[in-house]
């Protein structure tokens, strides 16, 4: 059975939460700022979706039981799966800053420290007009996410699919990193030679 497109999600999701549709996915609107989006968070502006969870039946992308710290690691890591795996930063950007912002209501301090530099290149990508320019920065706000979740969480109690991420952007410069780099040879090459 394929795998349904992230539009196609959140447009199923958008219906069932009653809101209307009209066979595009529904617009998330994401503060400017990490800090910003946490306090819509809290006033319930917006909804928290802290998840490390793979929607189909896969289960958590952890391997045993976290810590409440290596949550936030995995929730990280999960992102960088949603950008990587699925294009949110191409389909759905404000959901995808959303659910970044949720991954720091836990452990908001340092999350927040870690997280707001990718979180504020992530907001750039919905001004870029060139779609290889647009996985390019996605890539390096990527390569950030991975790189706070390697102070919370150990590429060994990751699942092999998300692990990859820790060899592939998690150390050197966060701005070297490609959807290449992030997905392999043969699964991307969309930022290649820019």
């Amino acid at each position: 059975m394929p795998r349904p497109s992230p539009v196609a999600v959140l447009v199923a999701l958008a219906a069932c939460a009653g809101a209307p549709v009209a066979g595009e996915a529904p617009e998330f609107v994401a503060a400017d700022t990490l800090e910003e989006m946490l306090d819509w968070i809290d006033a319930g502006k917006s909804q928290a979706r802290f998840t490390h969870h793979i929607s189909d039946r896969k289960g958590s992308i952890f391997v045993g039981d976290p810590s409440e710290e290596e949550e936030v690691g995995a929730c990280l890591l999960h992102k960088v799966g949603n950008i990587v795996y699925m294009d949110m930063h191409m389909e759905v950007l404000g959901g995808l800053q959303i659910d970044v912002a949720s991954c720091c209501t836990r452990d908001r301090k340092g999350c927040m420290q870690d997280v707001a530099e990718p979180y504020k290149i992530l907001g750039q990508v919905k001004h870029l007009k060139d779609p290889k320019l647009k996985h390019k920065t996605a890539a390096h706000a990527a390569g950030l996410l991975v790189q706070a979740a390697q102070k919370r969480v150990k590429a060994d109690s990751i699942k092999d699919h998300h692990a990859r991420f820790f060899d592939a952007c998690g150390s050197g410069d966060p701005k070297a990193c490609s959807m290449k780099k992030l997905g392999g040879d043969s699964r991307r090459d969309d930022d290649d030679e820019l």
